[in-house]
């Protein structure tokens, strides 16, 4: 996956815009179908515990 910089935005902005159009697009270049992949609440802690790990490292 590639690193982009979403500085001036929360981090729930963040998750959103993960969850609503970077996985997507992700699976779709990777032939992963939605019944294959669901991401429930440890997932989207696991996308904040990522995003504050990229932040301190950026």
């Amino acid at each position: 996956m590639e690193i982009i910089r979403l500085s001036g935005y929360t981090e729930d902005e963040k998750v959103n815009i993960a969850l609503k159009y970077l996985v997507p697009k992700q699976m779709k270049e990777n032939g992963v179908q939605e019944d294959e992949l669901h991401i429930r609440g440890i997932g989207i802690a696991g996308y904040r515990s990522l995003l504050h790990a990229r932040s301190r490292g950026a």
